[in-house]
């Protein structure tokens, strides 16, 4: 059975450019773990395939696409 898309429905670009636009924790500083893996950078949002992507503290770009994220915040 073919299914049929609704007219309105939003791209998958709309929805991501939402989805960052409405981010709580864009633009904080985060830790991400995946098993014993650590990163921690500004967190930047999510790209086109939903992974999260962080600024590392030498400015490059990494691409996380597990993992848990936490909020750090300075005491």
């Amino acid at each position: 059975k073919e299914i049929i898309w609704p007219e309105n429905r939003l791209s998958n670009e709309e929805i991501i450019n939402i989805w960052n636009e409405k981010c709580l924790h864009r633009r904080m500083m985060v830790e991400i773990i995946d098993g014993n893996q650590r990163d921690y950078g500004q967190f930047e949002g999510i790209d086109k395939n939903g992974s999260a992507v962080l600024k590392l503290q030498d400015g490059t770009l990494k691409k996380l696409m597990a993992g848990s994220l936490f909020i750090k915040t300075i005491i």
